[in-house]
C-alpha cells in the first residue's frame, strides 16, 4: 500500500537465560502499530531476540520467521550439527531472533480485514492489486530491522532472515523488497518462493489459489489458476524475485525429492541458475562457484548438472545446497552460518 502506519517498539521483558552452555540475555519485544486512523483494528508484532552476555555491541543478527516465540532454555541434543539453530548462532557470538508473522497478520483469508492488511484498508476487503499475506509477513521483518537500527547492541547492516516452507517464501520476499537485509536462508520454499511457476511439479498455482492459501497472494494472482489463463501467462517468474536480491548472499536450500516432493527441489535449482547471471552482472559471484565441504578451495563448476545430495555450491554469493533430510532447514543450518560468516560478518570492507 501507499502508506503503512508506523511501528513503536517496546521491551515486554528482559531476562538472563542459558542456551546450551552459553549464558545469554533474552529480550521479548512488542511492535505496536499506530492505529489512530482506524482504532477498530489493533496490531502488535511479537518478536524475541537473544544474545550472549559477553557479546558486546554491534552483534550480527539471524532472524527466523517462526510459529511462536522460542524457549531458549531447552536442552540441546549432542553433536554440533544437530544443535538447535539458536544455540549454533549464540555460540558464534551473534544474536538469534524470532518473529511471529501470525501475530500481525493471520494465516487465513478470514483475517484479511484484520491484521496489518485490514488496518491499512480500514477494515475493508482488499483490492485485487493489494498485498497478500506473504508480503505483509515480510513487512514485519523490515519493521524489526528498523528496531535494530535504533539499538546499538545490534549491527543492523548484518541482519539475515531465515524461513522454511511458507516462511521460506516470506524470507525470500523480505530480502527482495528490503535491501537492508544482508542475507537470507531460503528453505523448502517451493512455488511462491524459489521454484518457478511454469514448472508443474509439486506445488502449483492452482494449489496456492485454493481456499487454504489464496490469501498469501494479491487477488490478481488468482486469475492465473483458471481458464483461460495459466502459469505460462504470468508476466514474471520466481528467478526474477531471486534476482532482486543480487548481489547479496542468498542460500537456496531444500531436502531430498523423495522426502519432500512438494518443494520441487529441481525447480528451485533451475531458478537459482537463472538468477545467477544477475549476480555476475552486479559484480558478485554467482552459482558457478562450488566450494568444497572442507572449504579449502573455491572452484568453478558446471551448473547445467543438478548437484548431488550434500554437495553445496557455496563459493559464490548465490548458493544452493540439497541436504539429506526432508521439509526442514536443520541439516543446512551450519552451512548457512558459515556462508553468512564468510560473506557478511567477516567480509573485507
Amino acid at each position: 500500500p501507499s502508506s503503512v502506519p508506523s511501528v513503536s517498539w517496546r521491551v515486554v521483558k528482559e531476562e538472563h537465560t542459558l542456551i546450551g552452555n552459553v549464558p545469554c540475555i533474552s529480550r521479548q519485544l512488542a511492535g505496536e502499530v499506530d492505529n489512530s486512523e482506524y482504532p477498530s483494528v489493533s496490531v502488535t508484532i511479537q518478536a524475541e531476540v537473544v544474545w550472549p552476555e559477553k557479546a558486546g555491541r554491534n552483534i550480527p543478527v539471524i532472524m527466523e520467521f517462526s510459529y511462536m516465540l522460542g524457549n531458549f532454555s531447552m536442552a540441546a541434543p549432542q553433536g554440533a550439527k544437530n544443535k538447535p539453530w539458536k544455540e549454533q548462532v549464540v555460540e558464534r557470538g551473534w544474536a538469534a531472533c524470532t518473529i511471529v508473522p501470525t501475530s500481525y497478520q493471520a494465516d487465513g483469508g478470514h483475517g484479511l480485514r484484520n491484521g496489518i492488511i485490514g488496518l491499512c484498508n480500514h477494515g475493508n476487503y482488499r483490492n485485487p492489486d493489494e498485498w497478500g499475506v506473504i508480503r505483509a509477513w515480510a513487512w514485519g521483518a523490515s519493521k524489526l530491522v528498523d528496531y535494530f537500527e535504533t539499538e546499538p547492541l545490534f549491527d543492523a547492516s548484518k541482519v539475515a532472515v531465515e524461513g522454511n516452507s511458507r516462511y521460506g517464501k516470506t524470507a525470500l520476499v523480505a530480502a527482495a523488497f528490503d535491501e537492508r537485509i544482508a542475507s537470507a536462508f531460503v528453505s523448502s520454499s517451493g512455488k511462491g518462493g524459489a521454484a518457478p511457476w511454469r514448472r508443474y511439479c509439486g506445488e502449483t498455482v492452482e494449489n496456492i489459489a485454493a481456499g487454504s492459501e489464496y490469501h498469501w497472494m494479491a487477488g490478481n494472482f488468482l486469475k492465473y489458476a483458471a481458464d483461460p489463463l495459466n502459469a505460462s501467462d504470468m508476466p514474471v517468474d520466481q528467478h526474477e524475485l531471486l534476482a532482486l536480491c543480487a548481489p547479496r548472499p542468498i542460500l537456496i536450500s531444500g531436502g531430498l525429492p523423495l522426502a519432500d516432493r512438494w518443494q520441487d527441489i529441481m525447480g528451485m535449482y533451475i531458478c537459482t541458475t537463472l538468477a545467477s547471471p544477475v549476480y555476475e552482472l552486479l559484480g558478485g559471484r554467482g552459482l558457478s562457484y562450488g566450494y568444497g565441504e572442507e572449504k579449502d578451495e573455491s572452484v568453478c563448476v558446471r551448473t547445467d548438472i543438478f548437484p548431488g545430495v550434500n554437495v553445496g555450491l557455496m563459493g559464490g554469493c548465490l548458493a544452493f545446497r540439497m541436504h539429506d533430510g526432508g521439509h526442514e532447514p536443520g541439516p543446512n543450518w551450519p552451512y548457512f552460518l558459515d556462508f553468512f560468516d564468510r560473506f557478511v560478518v567477516n567480509v573485507s570492507e
